[in-house]
């Protein structure tokens, strides 16, 4: 029988006693250097790789959103700027501390695989939306209005998107063509964000609008339909926790993500001693192996406010471009389910106090074999002798069949507690204090 990865997870933080120095390792595995925060004028924090999605977030907070909202627009930017990474057809899982009732909540709308093809139905319209009406304070119009912008005006090709025009095996001609620096203009996009806009995530899914998509996206294979369509709900409930010494972590609960790796897992948290580390060392390239063969490519996103309401989001399509099967008249790329695979390309962690009343810590990273690096950070690492700086070094040079993507994931810790102790916390370089003012704290 199929074990939860998150489950399993779990269990070996229970086990574990070195969660704070997990943190701190992971943190320095994202380039972080030890910034002083301010609480003076400071909305929040946004996380992101894209320093377009940063400032949409940022934009939002400062117009008097809330995290939710900022994630929202952030979600639905990266749809603009990561077409290879994020589509509208694909999905993602969030986690959501509640600053009111201090309750941290999973929001599941990971892509659902059609049976028997590679397909998934549309689930990231429904996702985002359930997300701002679930937390957002700002009109759902004006979340959506600086993506629209962005993809109506045009956005310059990054140095991540052309990368992975270069590596995706197949898309059209015209996208083939694109190079870092180019303006890439999405207009069909801009139009279908345009009428979610105006009407919600509703048109995906039924009216005339969503029936023209089905049969665009029959047309090349993918089995939309009116019916199919209809059933797509994302799933809130409540995430797993775990005590550590120090307060509680959380997982999500997904019941879309399951392990076929389970021997594996078990072995690797029996290891209670991480300077153990080559009684792992197989498992960790057995499962590494499956991520590379079976990436599951997104984006990682984290939003929190100056109230301390904090999201946290892996977003993703499944392959790069998906099949690269492009809805020309609706402005987005077909994406790929989940393979049994995919959670080893998924980490999403929130840590509080044992209150629950401040964060402590998150991290966030999706793409090829993240969470086995984060087991790898955890093991390579000798508590009592080794820095963590050659804890890194060990593990970059264990990645040899596959892009680091280390420095992609956004990673926050504050060790007195965030949002009461701001001067505590420190953040990689994908995750930017908002200022309503001149930064004072940098």
């Amino acid at each position: 029988m199929n074990m939860n990865i998150f489950s399993l997870i779990r269990e070996h933080f229970k086990r574990s006693k070195h969660l704070r120095q997990f943190f701190i390792l992971l943190l320095i595995a994202g380039c972080t250097t030890a910034s002083t925060f301010s609480d003076k004028n400071l909305k929040g924090f946004v996380g992101a790789a894209d320093v377009s999605t940063q400032n949409v977030g940022k934009n939002i907070l400062l117009n008097g959103g809330n995290a939710a909202d900022a994630m929202a627009a952030m979600i639905i930017n990266e749809a603009v700027v990561m077409p290879s990474r994020v589509s509208l057809s694909g999905g993602g899982i969030c986690q959501v501390f509640d600053e009111k009732d201090g309750k941290v909540k999973t929001l599941d709308f990971l892509p659902i695989q059609v049976p028997q093809t590679q397909a998934s139905l549309p689930m990231l319209p429904r996702g985002v939306f359930a997300l701002h009406n679930q937390y957002g304070i700002k009109r759902w119009s004006d979340v959506l209005k600086e993506p629209i912008h962005n993809a109506q005006k045009g956005i310059l090709v990054s140095d991540l998107l052309a990368r992975d025009i270069k590596q995706a095996k197949n898309l059209p001609a015209s996208w083939k063509k694109l190079e870092k620096g180019n303006l890439l203009v999405q207009a069909e996009l801009a139009e279908t964000l345009s009428l979610m806009s105006q009407s919600g995530a509703g048109i995906f899914y039924r009216g005339s609008w969503a029936d023209d998509m089905s049969v665009a996206a029959f047309n090349l294979g993918y089995p939309y339909t009116s019916e199919n369509l209809k059933t797509i709900r994302p799933n809130w409930s409540k995430s797993n926790v775990v005590l550590t010494s120090k307060g509680k972590t959380f997982f999500p609960n997904s019941l879309t993500l399951s392990s076929e790796g389970e021997k594996a897992w078990k072995k690797l948290i029996s290891l209670n001693n991480f300077t153990l580390v080559s009684q792992g060392k197989e498992e960790l390239r057995q499962m590494e192996k499956k991520a590379v063969e079976n990436s599951f490519y997104g984006t990682s996103l984290t939003a929190s406010d100056k109230n301390g309401l904090t999201v946290v989001c892996s977003i993703g399509m499944g392959n790069l471009f998906g099949d690269g099967m492009y809805l020309k008249k609706q402005g987005f790329f077909l994406s790929n389910g989940l393979n049994p695979e995919s959670q080893y390309d998924i980490v999403n962690i929130i840590q509080t106090n044992p209150d629950e009343t401040d964060v402590y810590s998150f991290i966030s990273g999706t793409g090829p074999g993240a969470l086995v690096d984060g087991i790898r950070l955890l093991e390579n690492i000798d508590l009592a002798q080794e820095n963590l700086s050659s804890s890194i070094s060990n593990v970059n040079s264990e990645i040899e069949e596959r892009e680091n993507t280390l420095g992609e994931m956004s990673l926050f810790m504050c060790r007195n507690g965030y949002p009461n102790q701001v001067s505590s916390c420190q953040a990689n370089q994908n995750i930017v204090p908002v200022y309503s003012a001149v930064n004072l704290g940098n």
